[in-house]
């Protein structure tokens, strides 16, 4: 019998970066490797998306401004019927080519956001007053079983902004309408994106491919800490709001050392660890700065004294340039 030539199978990002993780592949080699593997195809592919993307996305801004320009002239009964035949052609596109091929996620994300569409029209025509947090619910309601259906990070990423719109009114219409505090609406914001970044890494475990891509895990890492950084810099410079900034401070304090922890000995990630470093190491060079600004804040009006301030709070932050630079170089030596 002949010999047999075993298959061969086709090398992938998320394998190469997978092999690295495990320690198998040196970060000088792995830049090598990637470049081997990069196609004249994988771009073709690349580009053909983008353009789609693109005019399915001019396609609904002109749908949107042919409403804008002509929403006196129109009845209601002929909106509700262009939005909702918009509707059902996208939905309908989404069925015929599948949810996992490129037309049909593309087609899906139109369908999302005509549907938001439709729900602003009905809400103009009839004025309902409801508040607008439920126009957001609703919205993002009726459009988490396509974003769950569709393996699309564009979806997903649309209906999370759309989700955290619904969550930040809902806080401040009916959480606190009165005092509008805003440091409670940072915990809450920071409490749903720390579950979304747990749920995320756990759906990266169970093996959903395509949310392997590191830059969504860097974009939670930035709005978590966006979030909690502003409770951490009331706690310490606003006295009246000590309370109330304590519990996005608490969950700043977690993240950083869970969040090292586990991108360390975990999950390596060196994209993730430099972040944190960068996020923290910027936040207390900032407000040890501000503390050093404030502590001799009397000889302002000296200009011996304010060459002095200048020359401490320059001295400060090459000082802590000069850590982090260090830091960083040890973490990459050390992957």
């Amino acid at each position: 019998m002949p010999e047999q030539t075993p298959k061969e199978t086709p090398i992938h990002q998320h394998d190469l970066l997978l092999l690295v993780q495990k320690g198998f592949l040196s970060s000088v080699a792995y830049r090598a490797v990637r470049r081997l593997c990069r196609d004249d195809a994988a771009w073709d592919a690349w580009a053909l998306r983008v353009l789609l993307a693109l005019g399915v996305g001019h396609l609904i801004a002109g749908i949107v401004f042919f409403f804008a320009f002509n929403w006196q002239s129109l009845a209601a009964m002929a909106k509700f019927s262009l939005i909702g035949g918009a509707v059902v052609l996208a939905a309908g596109i989404t069925l015929w080519r599948g949810f996992h091929r490129v037309e049909g996620k593309i087609a899906a994300t139109a369908t999302f956001l005509l549907i938001g569409v439709f729900l602003a029209v009905f809400g103009q025509i009839y004025q309902t007053g409801a508040d607008s947090w439920t126009l957001f619910a609703l919205w993002a309601g009726l459009g988490a079983p396509l974003m769950l259906a569709t393996p699309s990070k564009d979806l997903a990423i649309i209906w999370q902004i759309v989700a955290q719109t619904a969550l930040w009114l809902f806080v401040e219409q009916r959480l606190s309408p009165e005092t509008n505090d805003l440091l409670l609406l940072l915990a809450v914001m920071a409490v749903y994106h720390v579950l979304l970044l747990v749920g995320y890494e756990m759906a990266v475990s169970c093996g959903v491919a395509w949310l392997r891509a590191g830059w969504l895990r860097i974009l939670l890492l930035l709005v978590v800490f966006g979030h909690t950084l502003a409770s951490a810099h009331a706690l310490l410079q606003e006295p009246t709001a000590r309370w109330a900034s304590v519990p996005g401070s608490v969950i700043l304090v977690g993240l950083v050392i869970g969040g090292g922890y586990f991108y360390r000995h975990r999950r390596p990630d060196r994209g993730a660890l430099s972040l944190i470093g960068f996020l923290v190491t910027g936040f207390v060079g900032y407000e040890v700065g501000l503390g050093l600004t404030q502590l001799f804040q009397h000889i302002r009006g000296n200009p011996a004294g304010v060459l002095l301030v200048f020359a401490i709070l320059t001295g400060w932050g090459l000082l802590v340039l000069a850590g982090f630079t260090l830091w960083l170089r040890r973490l990459h030596r050390s992957f």
